[in-house]
């Protein structure tokens, strides 16, 4: 329960700290306007919450050389990357929806994953290492807390309640758009189908009267 206590605070602090950074970087620097960055309704986006839980799952008790910090870091970088990667293909394959579009940036892979953003990661993986490692013993106290795991408890309902609503609100859409479709496809071949038969009327009518 300790454990899952503490994946918990991590994945709701940070899918929320991420919401808000990308909420007011694509305000000020990318879409210059206010919007949901996220997929789901609620304020959080849960690829920066698992990436903090990984994080604390590979931070070590103790630092003993330099270069096992970089290996981390860079370790940690490439695993956001691929989880970036796997997470946008899944959702632009399967689900139809384009999470993020990196399409329009320089050496760009499908849209999904690109050199620029891959910075970010590095950033956020190294600040991410560093504050876990410093934080890690205050989080070994708050999962003794009670009240803090009542919260816990509550925001994975609401969180697994906007996901699975979310889920149905989009394949609802598509099915709506694909009626849709087929409706008005139905009615243009129906009128293609009577244009064309009223002017095979029109030859018939005109060689019989010759």
């Amino acid at each position: 329960m300790k454990i899952f206590l503490i994946y918990s605070i991590l994945f709701f602090f940070f899918s929320f700290f991420g919401w808000t950074l990308e909420f007011f970087f694509r305000r000020f620097f990318s879409a210059k306007k206010w919007m949901n960055p996220g997929f789901l309704k609620g304020p959080w986006l849960p690829i920066y919450g698992v990436s903090a839980c990984f994080i604390y799952f590979f931070v070590p008790n103790k630092i003993t050389s330099i270069v096992q910090i970089f290996g981390s870091i860079l370790f940690l970088t490439m695993l956001f990357l691929g989880m970036e990667f796997v997470v946008g293909l899944f959702f632009l394959k399967v689900c139809h929806i384009r999470l993020w579009d990196y399409r329009n940036v320089k050496r760009n892979i499908l849209g999904i994953i690109c050199p620029k953003y891959t910075f970010f990661w590095l950033l956020l993986a190294t600040i991410g290492f560093f504050l876990l490692y410093r934080f890690r013993p205050y989080l070994d106290l708050l999962s003794g807390n009670k009240e803090i795991l009542s919260v816990c408890i509550f925001f994975i309902f609401v969180f697994f309640f906007d996901f699975f609503m979310t889920i149905y609100r989009q394949k609802r859409n598509r099915n709506i758009k694909k009626k849709f479709l087929s409706y008005f496809s139905f009615l243009g071949f129906s009128r293609n189908k009577q244009i064309k038969r009223k002017e095979e009327e029109k030859e018939k009518n005109f060689f019989n009267s010759t």
